[in-house]
């Protein structure tokens, strides 16, 4: 099968996706590869200052946008796919990415920083992600080319906590 025919059965042209978490890690490469299969990106970030992300995709020939929102507020989210639909986009793939972290060794862990990471803490609770696929879902309801993922990552204790065995 020629290369053209396979880029063509996974091309991304016409899509737009949005990426939650894309500043860095995970998040940025998911966006940059649907960048590279033809889709153009709205990328939702707490504030305008990371545009690492938005250059890479930009520097593909994709279009590029950032929303930014706060997504450990409830009010945030609720309000956040309206007013990318207003613009004029058409989601057509979600991936939440977003999240903090805090590291520090288990054993001392102090409970203010658990909560902002915990799925059962404040800032940001597993719950958020879902609620933006709410929104996200009432807009796509009748697409048959609807994609949804969630990602998340741990990462091991710097290397001055981790044990020497």
């Amino acid at each position: 099968m020629a290369t053209s025919n396979v880029s063509s059965m996974f091309s991304l042209e016409g899509h737009t996706a949005l990426v939650t978490g894309g500043t860095r890690g995970i998040g940025k490469a998911v966006a940059i590869a649907l960048a590279e299969a033809g889709a153009d990106i709205l990328l939702v970030q707490r504030d305008e200052t990371s545009t690492d992300t938005l250059n890479a995709v930009r520097a593909l020939g994709r279009s590029a946008t950032i929303y930014t929102a706060d997504l450990s507020s409830a009010e945030d989210v609720s309000k956040l796919v309206p007013r990318i639909l207003a613009d004029g986009h058409q989601i057509r793939i979600l991936v939440n990415c977003a999240g903090i972290q805090r590291r520090h060794p288990c054993e001392k862990f102090p409970d203010s920083d658990f909560n902002e990471v915990s799925p059962y803490g404040s800032a940001l609770p597993l719950s958020r992600p879902f609620v933006l696929f709410f929104f996200f879902h009432a807009h796509v309801a009748s697409s048959l080319t609807t994609q949804l993922s969630f990602f998340s990552s741990f990462l091991p204790p710097p290397a001055e906590n981790r044990s020497s065995k």
